[in-house]
C-alpha cells in the first residue's frame, strides 16, 4: 500500500475516531432517552473500531486494510428515510445526496454521525471518499489474494 494512501487512512480511523468517541461522550453529558443512548453507543463502538482499525494499518497491514474495509464500508450510505436516518463520517467525506429532489454535494472534515427515528424528508446520498477508499482497498485485497494464490499454485524447482 502506498505511503500516501496509509497515512490517509490512518488519519481517518485514529483522528475520526477519537473525534467521534468525544463526539459521543459529550452527547452522554446531556439527558438522553434510553433509545437515544443505545443507538449514540452503537456509534461509539464504531468509532473505537475505526481506532483499532488504525492501529492494526500501522502494525499488522494485512488485518489493517479489511478492517478498514469493513469501517469505509459503514461510511457509504447515507439514508433520510421515512424513518431511519443513518450517516456516519470519520475524518473526511465528500456527500452526493438527493433529498427532497434536490442534489447536493458537500465535504466534511472531522467526525459527524445522526442516526434518528424521526420523519425527516425523504432522500439518500453516498459518501463518494468511502466508496473509492473500499474500491481502492477491495482491489489491493483481490491483487494480495491473486499473488498469494498464484504464489501457492507455482510449482518449485528443486
Amino acid at each position: 500500500m502506498s505511503k500516501v494512501l496509509k497515512s490517509i487512512l490512518i488519519l481517518c480511523h485514529i483522528g475520526g475516531g477519537f473525534a467521534g468517541l468525544s463526539y459521543v461522550i459529550t452527547i452522554f453529558k446531556f439527558n438522553q432517552p434510553a433509545i437515544n443512548l443505545v443507538l449514540i453507543s452503537i456509534f461509539g463502538l464504531i468509532y473505537l473500531f475505526g481506532i483499532v482499525g488504525g492501529y492494526f494499518l500501522v502494525w499488522k497491514e494485512s488485518i489493517g486494510i479489511k478492517l478498514s474495509l469493513i469501517y469505509h464500508v459503514l461510511q457509504i450510505p447515507i439514508l433520510y428515510a421515512q424513518p431511519p436516518v443513518y450517516l456516519l463520517h470519520s475524518g473526511f467525506a465528500l456527500d452526493f445526496t438527493v433529498l427532497k429532489g434536490n442534489i447536493i454535494f458537500q465535504w466534511y472534515t472531522g467526525t459527524v454521525f445522526h442516526i434518528g427515528l424521526n420523519q425527516p424528508p425523504s432522500g439518500f446520498g453516498v459518501n463518494i471518499f468511502a466508496l473509492v477508499i473500499v474500491i481502492i482497498l477491495t482491489n489491493k485485497l483481490i491483487n494480495r489474494t491473486s499473488a498469494s494464490t498464484l504464489s501457492l499454485a507455482t510449482p518449485r524447482s528443486g
